[in-house]
């Protein structure tokens, strides 16, 4: 009896399987899409409207944009700006609208979008947050042999970097508080050619560094760059792409925090010798919202999420816009300039 139930359980199970999903419809309502990450310290800052469609946004070309700050009208921004083809990266930043509105620590910024017909509204509040204090940093040079080349036939091969270790202090809060980290390098390379013997200078700027080691920029899971440590391989690993984190690592409001800065080098060394190589570095600290922390730790997950498997878990964005969908954020940034020594 057992058999003949299971018999019929499986036969069930086979014909609702071979059920044709249809397809989709696109009966999705259209929505103001709002992408405002705002930087307290810039004198203009950008605004980008879209509408949601089943493919592409549309770019709205002739919204209107109202902005509040502490419930007093700044600005009403009717023009919509066009990026000059230099300018432009991700192609959604070339029409944008800009925000002259200077902001303070402790303001709450409010913003109200619709598009010209008024079909389509939504708005959107955030805050400006007290940044951390860098209370001192320390830097250490590591030369060290990767484990793919140690022992082969280039025993001379080394890595360099530079280890930064930044002790931090948090604002007296009862509320979580949430930051961002970024580092900029401007390097100077002071070249020689070597056909003509003609002296020349290139200027480069890169970002990032590596935080693998860092824990509270891994959730608590510090590692290295390849995750080849056993002890934590039976863990999952999430890339932190914008390196966010919260203070849920902090101790008495402090906590020392660790990052990697590798050494950029100029390639083209078939035509240039280098002659002197300087870089001067910008390490940043900016205090975020916790909607915008929850924000860039999705967009993380989504840039490792495996659309092909049917399988794995769709990412969902978190949102704060009313009325619409999107990002509304303002960052405060505390930044401290230093020299990395090669």
């Amino acid at each position: 009896m057992k058999k003949l139930s299971l018999l019929l359980l499986f036969t069930a199970l086979w014909t609702a399987c071979t059920n044709e999903i249809g397809t989709i419809p696109n009966d999705e309502p259209k929505k103001l899409i709002i992408n405002a990450i705002l930087n307290a310290a810039n004198t203009e800052n950008a605004i980008y409207l879209n509408l949601s469609d089943y493919s592409t946004p549309d770019i709205v070309k002739d919204g209107t944009i109202r902005l509040y700050v502490n419930g007093e009208l700044t600005e009403t921004i009717n023009e919509c700006k066009q990026r000059s083809r230099e300018e432009i990266m991700p192609m959604y930043t070339e029409f944008y609208y800009p925000v002259n509105t200077r902001f303070q620590i402790g303001d709450r910024i409010r913003i109200e979008a619709e598009t010209k017909d008024g079909r389509y509204k939504a708005e959107a509040e955030t805050g400006v947050y007290e940044p951390l204090k860098i209370v001192s940093l320390d830097t250490m040079h590591i030369s060290y042999a990767p484990p793919s080349v140690t022992g082969s036939n280039y025993p001379g091969w080394l890595n360099e970097y530079t280890r930064l270790k930044v002790k931090l202090e948090a604002p007296a809060s009862n509320e979580r508080q949430y930051h961002r980290v970024q580092l900029q390098q401007d390097y100077t390379y002071y070249l020689v050619n070597k056909e003509t013997q003609k002296d020349s200078i290139v200027n480069a700027t890169y970002w990032g560094c590596t935080y693998y080691y860092d824990t509270a920029l891994m959730d608590g899971k510090p590692g290295n760059p390849t995750n080849t440590d056993s002890s934590i391989d039976f863990i999952p690993s999430q890339e932190n792409y914008y390196q966010v984190f919260s203070d849920i690592f902090f101790t008495g409001r402090q906590y020392t925090m660790t990052l990697d800065v590798f050494t950029s080098y100029y390639w083209d060394t078939e035509t240039y010798d280098i002659r002197k190589t300087t870089c001067y570095a910008t390490l940043q600290f900016s205090s975020i919202s916790g909607n915008e922390y929850r924000y860039l730790r999705a967009v993380s997950a989504y840039g490792d999420h495996d659309r092909s498997n049917p399988l794995e878990n769709p990412i969902i964005f978190p949102n704060n816009i009313k009325g619409g969908i999107g990002i509304f954020a303002v960052e405060n940034a505390t930044e401290y300039k230093f020299e990395i020594k090669r």
